[in-house]
């Protein structure tokens, strides 16, 4: 697998960030100053080209590495290892979620959320100390 072709693919796949940036920034421009706009343009550049080389390689290795496991599990001596249905619910479940979580978050205020996510963490880490 060319590297840098997943590199780029995921970087592009990142494309609608950019919209979102650039809105952004000609936003702060006009309201702020550009040098301010364009730095701050500069460093989530940066910062983008950085989590897609640390990440998006690593993501896009997991689908290769699954499928080639999968006739490993599946024709194994005894009964298969792989559970279609199972695995089709987890699909689905996975790609639902994805998209109602990414529509929820837009909706719920950002110190709400952290709240939650801080309540849910305190409480899992509860649970792991008494019951491990």
């Amino acid at each position: 697998m060319n590297l840098a072709l997943v590199g780029a693919v995921t970087f592009l796949a990142a494309g609608v960030e950019w919209v979102e940036a650039l809105t952004i920034v000609l936003a702060v421009g006009v309201f702020k100053g550009w040098k301010s706009a364009f730095l701050g343009l500069i460093l989530a550049a940066v910062a983008l080209v950085g989590l897609v080389l640390i990440f998006g390689v690593a993501l896009a290795a997991i689908i290769p590495i699954a499928i080639a496991a999968l006739p490993i599990y599946y024709f194994r001596k005894g009964s298969p290892q792989v559970d279609f249905h199972v695995a089709f619910f987890l699909i689905v479940g996975s790609v639902v979620g994805a998209f109602v979580g990414a529509t929820l978050l837009r909706r719920i205020p950002e110190r709400e959320l952290k709240f939650v996510v801080a309540l849910v963490l305190g409480v899992v880490g509860v649970k792991e100390l008494l019951l491990p």
